[in-house]
């Protein structure tokens, strides 16, 4: 296994008021582990709720915020060798849905761009850096110049 960092995102995923983790794997090749809800039973136990299917190459970056804002935390994860994900929790700490927005990423950042209430996502990598406008329903495209 060729494995040797990744991103943990900590954050209460499915409402029950303690700190839950996302883990987010880098590897070299597809025999790293895959991407991990840990979800926390009772004062520092842990356990996998979910592993994160779709993320097959390497989870170069996340973030975390209420991209839907439906109340709960969602998930942002950057691919370097395959496509990012947008991931909606339930609000019970399951990633359901998911939207690919573009491909390539090595660092992402959070924030509202233009200003508008909700959460957009900046993206750089391989591809020319991106910044996706949210929309609620659909992320509409940007490219900056």
């Amino acid at each position: 296994m060729s494995f040797f960092g990744g991103q943990l995102l900590w954050d209460d995923f499915d409402g029950d008021g303690d700190q839950d983790v996302a883990v987010v794997r880098y590897g070299w090749d597809d025999s790293a582990p895959p991407d991990h809800i840990w979800l926390q039973q009772d004062r520092w136990k842990f356990r996998v709720s979910q592993v994160i299917r779709g993320n097959e190459q390497w989870g170069s970056d996340a973030a975390k915020a209420d991209f839907d804002q439906d109340g709960d935390v969602d998930l942002f994860i950057g691919q370097c060798g395959g496509d990012n994900k947008l991931w909606f929790n339930d609000g019970k700490g399951k990633f359901l849905e998911n939207i690919e927005l573009g491909s390539g990423s090595h660092a992402v950042a959070v924030g509202d761009v233009d200003s508008d209430g909700d959460v957009d996502i900046f993206v750089v990598g391989c591809a020319p850096p991106t910044v996706w406008i949210n929309g609620l329903v659909k992320p509409a495209k940007d490219t900056v110049p």
